[in-house]
């Protein structure tokens, strides 16, 4: 009977503090930061904007944020900045941004950084970063790619007409705990593409499962900061049923010009939510 009693009493103790409890309120004060601490832009890509939030209940007026800019050797004129030093937030609006533009010119700068510092704010009771000793997020630096550094493609390209064969070997990059397929050996033919210098071109990608046709997958290579990102692609998958699905590959990777070496990790997704899982290609000529 006792038994009975105590759990009673315990069934009713949690069912009363599941229907009182609330969560605790905010408390902290209201602020301004950067969405992002650290972010890239290509000398070729154009404008870039550097999204400045507030966190908390919008303002009725415009919000003024005061912000320094200090460039590195590199990148000292370099880069445009609309506005500079200035940015408004519109009354009722939670965010604005900062539009930097990079130089795009024909030479090789090597590594350039801007860094963005919040200074001030005039038209609401906000303070500067995320609330805390540190102030996260109240600076925000901004890497420039040199994208004019020299490109010798031929560290993984063979003959542009013939082609060469390279080692491809394939490691499914998986959770922890999981044990990974592969890896896989495959011998591909990489070629440079006849009309853009910075892109190469395999042929024969990861033909492992059956019903992948690796026809095509072109690679652009950065050279200043020795990245590589996918350029394009022509790969599909056909089903048992005979249904042609468009592969993309998604992921970026590095490279060294000495060593010969050449590494991706690329996520394989088709359409309708096909997915062949996250994978590390290692590229040796």
């Amino acid at each position: 009977m006792k038994s009975v009693v105590y759990f009673l009493f315990f069934f009713i103790i949690v069912v009363w503090s599941c229907e009182t409890y609330e969560p605790p309120a905010y408390s902290e004060p209201e602020f301004v930061n950067f969405q992002d601490s650290a972010s890239s832009v290509r000398e070729d890509e154009g404008t870039a904007k550097i999204r400045v939030n507030i966190g908390g209940p919008l303002n009725v007026g415009p919000i003024t944020v005061q912000y320094s800019v200090v460039a590195n050797d590199n990148a000292v004129a370099l880069y445009n900045i609309k506005d500079e030093g200035t940015l408004t937030i519109p009354g009722g609006q939670g965010y604005a941004e900062i539009e930097l533009t990079p130089v795009n010119n024909a030479l090789p700068d090597g590594e350039k950084i801007v860094e963005l510092t919040i200074i001030t704010l005039n038209g609401g009771n906000y303070v500067i970063g995320f609330p805390g000793p540190d102030k996260l997020n109240s600076t925000t630096k901004i890497k420039i790619i040199d994208d004019d550094c020299p490109l010798d493609r031929s560290f993984i390209a063979g003959d542009a007409i013939s082609g060469a064969l390279v080692s491809e070997t394939s490691l499914e990059i998986v959770e922890e705990g999981e044990d990974p397929q592969g890896p896989f050996f495959n011998d591909v033919t990489i070629k440079e593409h006849p009309t853009n210098t910075k892109v190469i071109i395999i042929e024969g990608f990861f033909p492992v499962y059956q019903g992948f046709d690796g026809k095509e997958l072109q690679i652009l290579l950065d050279a200043c900061p020795g990245e590589a990102s996918v350029y394009s692609s022509d790969i599909t998958y056909t089903d048992q049923q005979g249904t042609v699905y468009e592969v993309t590959p998604e992921g970026s990777g590095i490279f060294d010009q000495e060593t010969n070496l050449l590494t991706l990790e690329l996520e394989l997704n088709a359409e309708g939510g096909l997915s062949f899982g996250k994978w590390k290609f290692t590229y040796k000529k």
